[in-house]
Protein backbone atom coordinates (compact mmCIF):
# COMPACT_ATOMS: atom_id res chain seq x y z
CA UNK A 1 0.00 0.00 0.00
CA UNK A 2 1.19 3.44 -0.69
CA UNK A 3 -0.43 6.11 1.50
CA UNK A 4 -4.33 5.93 0.45
CA UNK A 5 -3.71 3.62 -1.95
CA UNK A 6 -4.37 -0.10 -2.04
CA UNK A 7 -1.67 -2.91 -3.58
CA UNK A 8 0.16 -0.79 -5.80
CA UNK A 9 3.03 -2.76 -5.36
CA UNK A 10 6.96 -1.69 -5.87
CA UNK A 11 10.38 -2.67 -7.68
CA UNK A 12 13.51 -1.96 -6.88
CA UNK A 13 16.23 -3.39 -9.58
CA UNK A 14 19.55 -3.80 -7.81
CA UNK A 15 22.67 -5.29 -9.28
CA UNK A 16 22.55 -8.80 -9.41
CA UNK A 17 25.94 -9.56 -7.25
CA UNK A 18 26.13 -6.57 -4.75
CA UNK A 19 22.48 -5.61 -4.28
CA UNK A 20 21.03 -2.12 -3.60
CA UNK A 21 22.83 0.53 -2.13
CA UNK A 22 21.19 2.92 0.01
CA UNK A 23 17.55 2.88 1.46
CA UNK A 24 15.10 1.99 -0.93
CA UNK A 25 12.40 4.17 -1.31
CA UNK A 26 9.86 5.33 -4.20
CA UNK A 27 12.36 7.90 -5.60
CA UNK A 28 14.58 4.82 -6.72
CA UNK A 29 11.63 2.19 -7.44
CA UNK A 30 8.63 1.72 -9.80
CA UNK A 31 5.75 2.39 -7.62
CA UNK A 32 2.36 1.86 -8.82
CA UNK A 33 -0.14 4.90 -9.05
CA UNK A 34 -3.33 3.44 -8.29
CA UNK A 35 -5.51 1.24 -6.30
CA UNK A 36 -4.86 -2.71 -7.46
CA UNK A 37 -1.93 -1.59 -9.62
CA UNK A 38 0.05 -4.85 -8.45
CA UNK A 39 3.12 -3.63 -9.86
CA UNK A 40 5.38 -6.73 -9.76
CA UNK A 41 2.50 -9.56 -9.41
CA UNK A 42 3.28 -12.60 -10.61
CA UNK A 43 0.33 -15.12 -11.38
CA UNK A 44 0.73 -18.56 -10.79
CA UNK A 45 2.37 -20.05 -14.14
CA UNK A 46 4.42 -16.96 -14.30
CA UNK A 47 8.15 -17.65 -13.81
CA UNK A 48 9.33 -13.93 -13.21
CA UNK A 49 7.46 -10.58 -12.44
CA UNK A 50 9.72 -9.11 -15.01
CA UNK A 51 10.82 -9.55 -18.75
CA UNK A 52 14.15 -8.58 -20.21
CA UNK A 53 14.25 -7.31 -23.67
CA UNK A 54 16.98 -7.61 -26.05
CA UNK A 55 17.12 -4.26 -26.51
CA UNK A 56 18.30 -3.67 -22.66
CA UNK A 57 15.50 -2.62 -21.48
CA UNK A 58 13.13 -4.52 -18.97
CA UNK A 59 8.78 -5.16 -18.49
CA UNK A 60 7.67 -5.54 -15.35
CA UNK A 61 4.56 -7.30 -15.13
CA UNK A 62 1.51 -5.79 -13.39
CA UNK A 63 -2.08 -7.33 -13.87
CA UNK A 64 -3.82 -3.57 -14.56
Amino acid sequence: DKDTIIDTGAFTFGNGTIGVSGQITAANSLVGSADYDQLGYMEQYATSAVTALTNGNYVVSSPK
